[in-house]
């Protein structure tokens, strides 16, 4: 479990009387970590997932095929049912 800290001086006028922290950097702060955060998992996870690649040349080519005939069937032809087989 990855566990960051930060040492922020709370300043008087930054608490209410039940010593509830109203700074809105702290809160500027927060959101920035957790967006840091997600960024870094999103990068490792990318990282860590194999690409996806044709075995031979004529499997790239078949692939291609198949790419093309969707894109035909779906978007030129508006025909869905022969596009999702």
């Amino acid at each position: 479990m990855l566990v960051t800290t930060r040492k922020l001086r709370i300043e008087w006028g930054d608490c209410d009387p039940g010593g509830i922290i109203t700074c809105d950097t702290f809160r500027q702060m927060e959101v920035y970590m957790r967006r840091l955060m997600l960024a870094a998992t999103t990068f490792a996870l990318l990282a860590a997932m194999p690409c996806a690649r044709a075995a031979s040349l004529e499997e790239l080519e078949a692939n291609k095929k198949t790419v093309a005939a969707f894109e035909d069937a779906a978007l030129n032809q508006k025909d869905f049912a022969a596009a999702s087989k």
